[in-house]
Parts: C-alpha cells; sequence; structure tokens
C-alpha cells in the first residue's frame, strides 16, 4: 500500500508539472517569479539619493563651520545609552538658529541639525542629520565614511526616542 501511495503521488508531481499551463503560440511563457533583466536600471530609493544629495551640496565640508546647538557643547557626554554615542557635538544650520535664538516653537523648513556622534576613543561613530523640508524632519544618519546608513521622513526609532527626550518640534535639546 505505501509503495502504491508513493508511486501514485509521484506521478501526480510528473503530471501536473509537465500539464502546467501553457503560454499560447506566438507568446513566450512568462516566470512565475518575475525577475528584472539584470541590465535593467534599478530604482533608487529617493530616501537615501536625498540624503547623498544633501550631504554631497549642503554639508560635506560645511557643517563644521555652523554654530553649536545653544546649550550644547563640543564633544559633551550623551546622555546614558545614547543610540549616537558617548559624546556628541551638535551643529546648527542659520536657519536652525535663528528659530532657536528667537524662542519659536517649531523650526523652520531648511533648518539643519547635525549631531556627530563619538566613541568612548573620541574617534567618529557616526554622523546624525535632521533637515525639516515641507514642515517635516528628514532624518539621516552617515556613516564615519560618510556613506549613508539610514534616510526617510518618517524613522520610528529616531522619531520614537525624540518624542521621549521632550524636546520642542522633535529636538531632543530645545526645550
Amino acid at each position: 500500500m505505501n509503495r502504491f501511495l508513493c508511486g501514485f503521488f509521484i506521478l501526480m508531481a510528473i503530471l501536473l508539472f509537465a500539464c502546467g499551463e501553457q503560454a499560447p503560440p506566438g507568446e513566450e511563457e512568462q516566470p512565475t517569479v518575475a525577475q528584472p533583466p539584470e541590465e535593467a536600471e534599478q530604482p533608487i530609493d529617493e530616501s537615501l539619493e536625498l540624503a547623498r544629495t544633501l550631504w554631497e551640496e549642503e554639508l560635506s565640508g560645511m557643517y563644521h563651520e555652523w554654530g553649536l546647538m545653544p546649550g550644547t557643547t563640543e564633544m559633551q557626554a550623551a546622555a546614558e545609552g545614547a543610540v549616537h554615542g558617548v559624546k556628541i557635538t551638535i551643529y546648527i544650520n542659520e536657519d536652525a538658529a535663528s528659530a532657536a535664538e528667537a524662542g519659536a516653537d517649531v523650526m523652520p523648513d531648511g533648518a539643519f541639525i547635525v549631531k556627530d556622534g563619538f566613541n568612548e576613543d573620541d574617534s567618529l561613530k557616526h554622523i546624525a542629520v535632521m533637515k525639516k523640508i515641507d514642515g517635516k524632519w528628514f532624518w539621516a544618519v552617515y556613516h564615519s565614511d560618510e556613506s549613508v546608513a539610514v534616510a526617510d521622513f518618517d524613522i520610528d526609532m529616531c522619531v520614537g526616542c525624540h518624542t521621549t527626550a521632550g524636546g520642542k518640534d522633535l529636538v531632543a535639546t530645545w526645550k
């Protein structure tokens, strides 16, 4: 009986495979799972592209010349357990500085906040960036080699932590 059932299932599998749906005459059979041709251009993730553009056109070699976030210092100790490193330096551009100095509750479009995070040996861990675009924060984290680690308008970890930190407009150090 077992040999009969085994043989029956093998025969059924062969028939199903051999009698599968055939393409109509003159048309190529389509693969079950569509695979893009290797030479086809892959879609570019818009958030990663925006992060690369921001780095190349607005940040690289420039943000260290900006002022520091009011109330912060260079290489200050980070909060215990902070993801950005054991020490941080927070730079802000003129748009962010003007809002902070005016006591505004919301940063304007164009505001940049850049946080250099450092390891215990003072080596750069990563660079975390917030830029206000169309009333929303764009978040990006760059590796120490300036390549993009993550970028998007809505990164749960970033938004969650910055919401809990209690600063104005999701800016943890802006009280």
